[in-house]
């Protein structure tokens, strides 16, 4: 019976042969083949699932063997058991071990489990050293005072249902502690409030753990609502779509002409283009329900996913800092400071059904420091006299100035972030510690309250309110991030 579920579940799904026909009944059969396409990435993780298992059981050697063949049918053959040395009872014990693998790793599509990923991950978003997958993020720190803008790309392409592995960061953070985003001042670009944020991510396989346990099968509920219930209501959507812009109608006809025939390129060429958007969109969207399905029904046991992240930031210009022996003094010294870091950081998300995830990330930092910021000593205001003679003396200006030499060092920062959102997968709670080296080691820590605002089960809003202990003094404030335009539509 397992080898039949085993052979059943290699059934290999063929590619579309096309006919002669009309270019717009090409493009048709291409819209529809959104669901083909759909179960045949699913083979192709159960595919994957095997393999692994059968790497783990009999070796890179037969692993390979099964990876190269056509039909993966051949594999169950008596013939091949007998290559690797099975007797009746090794080749039961392995047909579990792939059934079971392949319940808990496989039967899901691949592209499915990306946007659940890219959901789960941005709920977690709260500065320019989170990952967010979305295309584009910005955020408001009141404890710093600062606003980030930026873009994410997914470096494997522009292609929408590609798998998540790579993202490229692109941002800048605007220093608004004098000036609200003074970005030009006096006609002159102000360099040094604006930092260029670049950062690279390599993001894990993550998966949906649809182990079964004694009272429920979460696979075979999700095939049946998948092949009895979602087929169906997608079919009829796309369907309707066809039967109005599609049929052999005069308005449907006047339609396709207008929108390619009109322009340069061949129509035959715009045509399929466009149906290969189409069919995308309603693959994406076979992805997007069948998540519903899975969330609002809990039918998993668990997920999980990981990341590494490397992030530079840079000043795009050097900050003057203007320091003296004593308030009375005389003379007043400018310094050049560049307020450079880069951070490295791993990090693991885990998720339970009913809304309880589970965050958390160690990482270590290096950034350029001075004495006067890292120890928080505030400037004092120094006004500049001419003198005009006659005993006579103006206020020409103010400047800020710190009391003290300057001295300029490296701090090395190694901190843990811990972070759940239990309530809706809306609130929760984050902790951050983190222990500082060198010539500057303050400890600090920080406690918030992440409040998670989504759109149709998406965020888009993240706020956190946070109570921070940096350096000895006590901050309140609050962290805002728009999510925008998610990579994995």
């Amino acid at each position: 019976m397992k080898k039949i579920i085993l052979l059943l579940g290699l059934s290999l799904i063929t590619g579309l042969g096309f006919s002669q026909k009309s270019p717009k009944e090409k493009a048709k059969d291409t819209i529809l083949s959104f669901w083909k396409a759909y179960e045949k990435d699913i083979q192709l993780q159960i595919y994957e699932s095997y393999r692994k298992m059968i790497k783990s059981k009999l070796g890179k050697k037969a692993a390979e063997e099964f990876a190269q063949l056509d039909n993966k049918e051949l594999f169950f053959d008596t013939s091949t058991y007998k290559t690797f040395n099975l007797n009746v009872d090794d080749t039961e014990a392995l047909q579990d071990a792939l059934f079971s693998n392949a319940i808990k790793h496989g039967f899901y599509n691949r592209k499915m489990v990306e946007k659940f990923k890219a959901n789960e991950i941005s709920s977690y978003f709260g500065n320019v050293s989170d990952l967010a997958i979305q295309e584009y993020y910005a955020t408001y720190n009141t404890n710093d005072k600062t606003i980030s803008v930026g873009k994410n790309t997914s470096l494997l392409g522009k292609e929408k249902l590609n798998r998540l592995d790579w993202i490229l960061k692109t941002g800048l953070t605007i220093n608004t502690n004098d000036e609200f985003g003074a970005i030009i001042k006096n006609g002159q670009l102000q360099r040094n409030n604006i930092v260029l944020n670049l950062g690279i991510n390599k993001l894990s396989d993550g998966f949906v753990n649809f182990e079964k346990t004694e009272t429920v099968n979460y696979a075979a509920l999700m095939v049946d609502h998948r092949d009895n219930i979602l087929k169906g209501k997608m079919f009829k959507k796309v369907n309707t779509y066809l039967k109005e812009h599609f049929d052999v109608t005069v308005d449907s006809i006047q339609r396709l002409n207008r929108k390619f025939h009109n322009g340069d390129g061949d129509y035959e060429t715009k045509l399929n283009k466009f149906a290969v958007g189409k069919k995308n969109k309603y693959y994406s969207e076979t992805a997007t329900q069948e998540i519903k399905f899975i969330k609002e029904n809990n039918l998993y046991r668990s997920f999980e996913t990981s990341w590494f992240s490397f992030n530079v930031n840079i000043p795009l210009g050097n900050t003057e800092v203007l320091s003296a022996n004593s308030a009375s003094s005389s003379t007043i010294e400018t310094n050049e400071f560049s307020a450079y870091n880069a951070n490295l950081s791993w990090n693991y998300l885990w998720k339970k059904p009913k809304g309880i995830s589970y965050f958390v990330s160690p990482s270590i930092a290096m950034k350029n420091n001075n004495n006067f910021l890292a120890n928080n000593i505030n400037s004092t205001t120094f006004q500049t006299i001419i003198d005009q003679g006659d005993s006579q003396q103006s206020i020409s200006g103010q400047s800020q100035v710190f009391i003290g030499e300057f001295e300029e060092f490296v701090t090395t920062t190694i901190k843990i972030q811990a972070a759940s959102l239990f309530i809706a997968e809306s609130l929760g709670v984050r902790f951050t510690f983190e222990q500082n080296f060198g010539e500057f080691n303050a400890t600090n820590w920080s406690f918030g309250v992440p409040i998670i605002v989504k759109e149709k089960g998406k965020p888009v809003l993240n706020l956190e309110l946070q109570y921070r202990l940096q350096n000895g003094d006590n901050l309140f404030g609050i962290g805002t991030s728009v999510l925008l335009k998610s990579l994995t539509k």
